[in-house]
């Protein structure tokens, strides 16, 4: 038998023309399946590296969310070849920002990673060869004004003027420190459209401007307000933002009256950075500040007015909205007739370390905003109010009069008015708050109302003596809550509910009495160093102390009677 007989039947079959058809349409699949698998691996390999390019490019230059605001296309030079499209000038922001942004990297740390995303040709051999000059010398960007004075038939490059780029740059200065300069400088620049990506391929410095951190502001045209009497002000129950979120006419006709009475000329308010619309202030927002004003001025108080109040990021990164919070600002307050002077900002020393922002920085941060103000306002004197004198003392001279706050004992006024005028001699020397709480409970630290007003009796007599340029008390209210900053513990609300001179119901604590021009600050009592253990914490102490040595004698006592009740029975048993 041949082996053929072996083989059914339909065996046989599946070997036949058709099956032959089925392998080859099988290996035409397969071969395109590997092939779609080799190009998805590609891809995948692509892709990867796409995100890697990404990546870096994100990375080397992270920007703040409202930094394209930091920029200003001002008018396109007329008869270009080619209208710019919105989204490519938004493209060209972003690359022009971006591009700075990992020059400061370079700068601040020496790595190069990254700079040909944003740099190519000329512009990149012209970075690299100026490694050694930048440094360890960080450059902080504020802002631009862009002109675009070229765009291709093709959109594929670009020639620009940087009219106006605003930049803080750290200068080594050999001893380890660095001294900020604020500068002003002119740049041309040509970018390339390159892999979807614009890139500066040749740019040029055309100038440089600039001031150091420590170098004053012009001075104002107007004079410092002399001899000022004031107080800082708030409305009793609508204190801290809800100042001008609730303001009432009514409220504030009636208060600036008690305080004309009190014998006072001016009010210190506080214009808070956040609830007045930041960067992008609207008039509709400062209404009931002007409403404010013009009450003042009919009354006849001069207003201290308080800018930024609540801002603490002093990155440079948000400088320029900065600016932008002032031109608001000034372009609605400036020239009001009853602003006497602006408080750059309330005690800026309590900003240092948030955000990382150092003191050098911040008053950086401070000669900048100066300098800007009054730009802005040649008119207006500017001051700053500290923490404290030693922070006064410490802070390079940013305006025409120089301010600092005093909660200490009235004696240390000397030494804190001495240190400030050895550094600003021709400056006018302002107390612009100072105040003791009348809270007095069973916590420690208390304070009665004589006390309050032998406080002020005592500081007043060393504005008088001290020759100090004027003094603005805090507060006029007691006032229905403390600022957000207090947190909820009573010992740190209760004192700053309780400073006012007025009660809340409306009358008023001696202390009221001293504030007039020419009251005898020396018939106020002084309390004696007894009448402190009349206060409730020394009432409780003493209850306490008396408590707790009964209870201890009573039980040296017992014990005592019981031990020789002991040796009385043994002595008895033994007898016996």
């Amino acid at each position: 038998m041949s082996t053929a007989t072996l083989v059914p039947p339909r065996a046989r079959r599946r070997f036949g023309p058709k099956a032959l058809i089925k392998l080859v349409l099988i290996a035409v699949v397969g071969v395109g399946a590997l092939t779609f698998l080799f190009a998805s691996a590609f891809a995948a390999n692509n892709v990867s590296t796409s995100q890697e390019t990404e990546s870096v490019f994100n990375e080397a230059a992270t920007l703040p969310a409202d930094m394209l605001d930091a920029v200003t296309w001002i008018p396109d030079t007329p008869d270009l070849p080619r209208q710019m499209e919105p989204l490519t000038r938004t493209d060209i922001t972003d690359a022009w920002l971006r591009a700075w942004a990992q020059l400061a990297l370079v700068a601040d740390g020496g790595d190069t990673a990254g700079l040909e995303v944003y740099f190519s040709n000329s512009a990149l051999d012209g970075v690299l060869a100026s490694l050694p000059e930048i440094a360890g010398a960080p450059i902080h960007q504020i802002g631009h004004d862009l002109r675009l004075d070229f765009y291709s038939e093709d959109g594929q490059v670009v020639a620009l003027e940087a009219t106006n780029t605003r930049l803080l740059r750290a200068v080594p200065m050999g001893d380890g420190s660095v001294a900020w300069y604020d500068t002003v400088e002119t740049w041309e620049a040509v970018l390339v459209l390159e892999d979807g990506n614009w890139r500066i391929q040749h740019w040029v410095r055309r100038s440089a401007e600039g001031a150091w951190w420590t170098d004053p502001a012009a001075p104002a045209t107007a004079a410092v307000p002399a001899a000022v009497r004031g107080m800082n002000y708030y409305p009793r129950d609508t204190p801290w933002a809800g100042f001008w979120a609730a303001f009432d006419a009514e409220v504030v006709t009636a208060d600036l009256d008690r305080i004309a009475e009190l014998g006072l000329d001016s009010v210190r308010i506080f214009v808070p950075f956040a609830e007045t619309d930041a960067r992008h202030v609207r008039a509709e927002t400062l209404e009931p500040v002007v409403e404010f004003l013009d009450l003042a001025e009919a009354q006849g108080i001069d207003v201290v007015v308080t800018l930024f109040d609540g801002r603490t990021d002093h990155r440079p990164s948000r400088w320029d909205g900065d600016e932008a919070h002032l031109e608001g600002l000034t372009e609605v307050l400036a020239g009001h007739p009853a602003i006497v002077m602006w408080d750059l900002k309330n005690e800026p020393d309590r900003d240092v370390g948030i955000h990382g922002v150092s003191a050098d920085l911040v008053h950086a941060w401070l000669g900048h905003m100066a300098r800007y103000l009054r730009s802005l306002d040649p008119a207006t004197p500017i001051t700053v109010g500290w923490a404290t004198g030693e922070a006064a003392a410490a802070a390079p001279p940013h305006g025409d009069a120089v301010s600092f706050h005093h909660y200490f004992p009235a004696a240390d006024l000397e030494p804190a008015v001495n240190a400030i005028r050895e550094v600003a001699p021709d400056k006018p020397v302002l107390l612009t708050e100072f105040g003791l709480p009348t809270w007095n409970t069973v916590f420690p630290g208390g304070h009665t109302e004589a006390d309050q007003a032998a406080y002020y009796a005592d500081v007043l007599t060393e504005v008088d003596r001290l020759d100090i340029d004027g003094f603005m008390a805090w507060t006029l209210w007691d006032l229905a809550s403390a600022p957000p900053d207090a947190g909820i513990f009573p010992w740190k609300t209760g004192p700053q509910t309780h400073l006012g001179v007025l009660r809340p119901d409306g009358t008023a604590k001696p202390a009221a009495a001293v504030l007039a021009e020419g009251a005898d600050l020396d018939a106020v009592a002084r309390p004696g160093a007894l009448q402190r253990f009349t206060k409730p914490f020394w009432i409780v102490m003493l209850v306490v102390m008396a408590l707790t040595f009964f209870f201890t004698t009573s039980a040296g006592t017992g014990f005592f009677l019981m031990r020789h009740r002991r040796r009385a029975v043994a002595i008895e048993e033994s007898s016996e």
